[in-house]
C-alpha cells in the first residue's frame, strides 16, 4: 500500500502508515515529485493531494480537487441540495465596502487555507477585507468531524464533537474560529441527537463530492436545528487513537478487498 501525500510534511499520514506497517502490511508514503516511482503493484491512496500523475485507488484526483477549494465545495454541494452556509463569491474587486446586513461574515482570503487559515470575521457595521469569498455565520449548537469512509456500497462512520479547552481564554473572534489554534478540540460525542444529523449530511457531502474517505466538519444550526457542513477535509488529522484506527482499519479492509476482487 503507498499512502500519497501533499508537498508539505503529513503528520496524519506519517500515524496512519505506521499504524498500517504495524499491522505486517507494507505501507509508503510518497510525494508527487518524489523520484520512487510506487510500484504498478501497489494499492494507492490519496491523502488530500489534488493532481498527480498515478492513479489512485481511493479518493481520486479530481474529486480531492473540488474538496480542497473552499468555493468549490460549497458550490458543489449546495447544487446537489446538500445543506451549506450562505456565501457569496466576490471575484476580483466586486466585493461590498462594509458588512450593512445583520449578520457576522467569515472573509476567506484562501479558497484553499486549513485550520481557520486567511479568515477575517467581519461584524454588521465593519468594513470587509479584499477576500474572494464570504460565508455567512450560522449560529451553532454544537459542532462535529463526522469521519466517513465508504467501501463499496457501505459507509462507515466515526463521529468526534468539537469541544472548547476548559482552561482557554479566547476572544470574541476565537469563539467563532473553532479551531485548535484558539482553545477547540475533539473529543467524544456528547449530543447524540446532534451526531446523527451530521452523520446523515456528511454521508450526502461525500458521496456528492465523488470521495470515497474525508473528514465533514458539520455544525447545528442554533435557530433551526439543522445540519450545515462546513468543509470536507481529504488529509484530516488524526488526533485520537479511535480515529486512527478508524481510518487504519477502513483502509485495511479496501486493501483487501481489491487484493482478493
Amino acid at each position: 500500500m503507498t499512502i500519497l501525500i501533499q508537498t508539505r510534511p503529513s503528520n496524519g499520514a506519517r500515524t496512519l502508515a505506521a499504524a498500517i506497517n504495524a499491522e505486517s502490511i507494507t505501507c509508503l508514503r510518497r510525494r508527487p515529485s518524489s523520484r520512487r516511482r510506487p510500484s504498478s503493484r501497489s494499492f494507492l491512496v490519496n491523502w488530500g493531494v489534488s493532481d498527480g500523475e498515478y492513479v489512485p485507488h481511493l479518493n481520486k484526483y479530481v474529486a480531492v480537487h473540488t474538496a480542497v477549494n473552499k468555493l468549490a465545495t460549497l458550490n458543489t454541494l449546495d447544487n446537489q441540495q446538500v445543506r451549506v452556509p450562505e456565501f457569496r463569491y466576490t471575484g476580483a474587486g466586486d466585493r461590498p465596502e462594509s458588512n450593512t446586513s445583520e449578520h457576522v461574515w467569515f472573509a476567506r482570503q484562501s479558497l484553499t487555507g486549513s485550520g481557520g487559515e486567511g479568515i477575517v470575521v467581519v461584524r454588521p457595521g465593519e468594513t470587509f477585507p479584499a477576500a474572494p469569498l464570504l460565508v455567512r455565520y450560522v449560529p451553532k449548537l454544537v459542532e462535529f468531524r463526522v469521519h466517513a469512509f465508504r467501501i463499496l456500497d457501505e459507509t462507515k462512520f466515526l463521529v468526534r464533537q468539537k469541544l472548547r479547552k476548559s482552561d482557554a481564554e479566547q476572544t470574541r473572534d476565537q469563539r467563532l474560529i473553532r479551531n485548535h489554534d484558539n482553545g477547540w478540540v475533539f473529543g467524544l460525542v456528547r449530543d447524540e441527537e446532534g451526531a446523527a444529523k451530521a452523520i446523515e449530511e456528511a454521508a450526502k457531502a461525500v458521496q456528492v463530492l465523488g470521495l470515497d474517505f474525508g473528514a465533514v466538519d458539520v455544525i447545528i444550526g442554533r435557530d433551526d436545528g439543522l445540519p450545515y457542513v462546513l468543509e470536507v477535509n481529504t488529509a484530516p488529522g488524526l488526533e485520537a487513537v479511535e480515529v486512527v484506527n478508524f481510518y487504519r482499519d477502513n483502509l485495511i479492509s479496501a486493501y483487501n478487498a481489491w487484493r482478493n476482487g
